[in-house]
């Protein structure tokens, strides 16, 4: 998927989210402050584009994009599809923003890998939400690793978007109360 069509599935998604906690509990709160964050990143997305900033696009959508499937993850909100869909360039990119691409996967891939080491679970060993904190940093991990792979296979769109959906994983988990964070906060949306 290109820009455009990472856009349009995060549109499907949000356009068709529910949020799942019913009433004002904490829970319909989280649920909340997801959608808004899926909304910021949509927007911010949609600018990078009209700038024709092409790497921040892709990073913004993708990230939006791990925001949704870890809220989905979590029971605070339903949406039509769920899943990383696979990322391409956008048709005809080459020389200066192929630069861009790989400073940019460069960057995102040090974040996640920090990211990860910053973090623990908030809740004790044993408890569900324990579970749900150890299972976002797995997906963390997959997608870094994952995010490796296409770099070395020379796919820094792929790479960037690997590590943009990962490090939303993450800082839906801090948002949300899973994570306490044991080194820099700066790391993290909160």
């Amino acid at each position: 998927m290109n820009t455009l069509e990472l856009k349009a599935e995060l549109e499907a998604r949000f356009g068709g989210a529910d949020v799942l906690p019913a009433g004002r509990t904490a829970f319909s709160g989280c649920a909340k402050e997801v959608l808004g964050m899926m909304d910021a990143y949509l927007r911010d997305g949609d600018t990078f584009r009209e700038r024709g900033d092409i790497p921040n696009a892709l990073a913004s959508f993708a990230y939006a994009l791990g925001w949704s499937d870890a809220a989905t993850s979590l029971g605070l909100i339903s949406t039509p599809r769920t899943g990383f869909p696979l990322t391409s360039g956008e048709p005809g990119h080459a020389g200066e923003e192929d630069i861009r691409f790989a400073e940019k996967t460069r960057k995102y891939d040090r974040h996640l890998g920090t990211a990860m080491n910053h973090l623990r679970p908030a809740s004790e060993e044993g408890s569900c939400l324990h579970g749900s904190a150890e299972r976002f940093l797995l997906v963390a991990r997959v997608f870094h690793d994952h995010g490796h792979q296409c770099q070395q296979n020379g796919d820094a769109p792929e790479a960037l978007a690997s590590y943009s959906y990962g490090s939303g994983w993450l800082d839906a988990g801090v948002r949300t109360g899973l994570f306490r964070i044991s080194g820099s906060r700066e790391l993290f949306t909160i």
